[in-house]
């Protein structure tokens, strides 16, 4: 794909000095300084590899909003509720839209406060689906529903238990005490069409205050081994840590069956999470969809995103 600058545009006008100027810090001084690599590479013994990972599934029974240093998760980074919005929505059954939405994609992050000058370290990412249970939000799995006090019923519960599955295709890219990136399959609206991308989380911590932020993108899927992925012409996204979000859907009817079933297709995302929109450099566009990473080109894409946050 042909990069092209996109337009740039304030989607929440009141948030982006404060934003920007904590991503740009973020981004420039500690991604350079606090990269370790997920699993090193025998063969490139002076510039590890990073090796994509399964992602972490948080477990059932966590509570969402509990940011404790005694708990295992305790950061919340996002809850995307679901909202049918836009298309086809007569096409949808009271059952399958009440199923389609009763469970959030929730991102979460473990953080300790561990080293010697009380700075904190990402220890780990992980996602799960939430529902608001008798004590608060909770996380919950198609099979401890009914102990955790969370009716689901049958279409709920195969929903739910279909989205689990997709977690096995989401993919930790590389893992640093203040930066985490993974990479999920999505199904997004554009140009009317539903289609197949695959979103790019970028997940960093600034190690001295305990806040973060995520930095999203659209990639086009690999169609080789050979050549980095495409970006989408479109900026990308920060969001603040803790952010809830009202994830709307697209309705495709064409992609139900004639027993009024949704195939793969039927829904999309509207928009990437919330937050504010940079606009693409050249230099950060060609690393931004690498298959892969080496330390040497995360440290130079940390750099990049920094340059491009310093100009908004």
């Amino acid at each position: 794909m042909q990069y092209s600058p996109a337009p740039r545009r304030r989607t929440i006008p009141r948030l982006v000095p404060e934003t920007l100027r904590f991503a740009a810090v973020v981004i420039g001084v500690w991604f350079a300084s606090h990269l370790t690599p997920v699993q090193r590479s025998a063969a490139v013994a002076n510039d590890a590899m990073f090796q994509p990972v399964p992602i972490a599934v948080i477990d059932p029974g966590t509570r969402v909003t509990d940011e404790s240093e005694q708990v295992s998760w305790n950061r919340q980074i996002l809850v995307a509720s679901p909202k049918i919005n836009s298309g086809d929505t007569d096409s949808v059954s009271g059952s399958i839209r009440d199923a389609a939405t009763k469970c959030a994609l929730t991102i979460m992050a473990r953080v300790d406060q561990s080293d010697s000058h009380g700075r904190y370290e990402l220890q780990q990412i992980g996602v799960g689906y939430s529902v608001e249970g008798p004590a608060g939000r909770i996380i919950i799995s198609s099979d401890t529903a009914s102990e955790l006090e969370v009716p689901l019923g049958f279409i709920a519960r195969q929903v739910l238990k279909t989205n689990e599955r997709q977690f096995a295709e989401v993919s930790l890219i590389a893992q640093s005490p203040a930066l985490a990136m993974f990479d999920a399959p999505s199904v997004m609206l554009r140009n009317g069409q539903h289609r197949k991308y695959l979103t790019r989380h970028l997940v960093y911590l600034d190690p001295v205050s305990g806040e973060g932020a995520m930095v999203t993108w659209l990639l086009v899927p690999p169609t080789d081994e050979e050549h980095p992925m495409a970006i989408i012409n479109q900026p990308m996204r920060v969001t603040k840590w803790s952010t809830n979000e009202s994830r709307k859907i697209h309705v495709d009817a064409n992609e139900f069956n004639f027993l009024g079933v949704p195939g793969e297709l039927a829904f999309a995302l509207e928009d990437l999470p919330p937050g504010i929109d940079i606009a693409w450099t050249k230099r950060a566009a060609r690393l931004a969809g690498n298959k892969v990473f080496t330390k040497t080109e995360l440290r130079e894409l940390a750099d990049a995103l920094r340059e491009a946050m310093a100009t908004k």
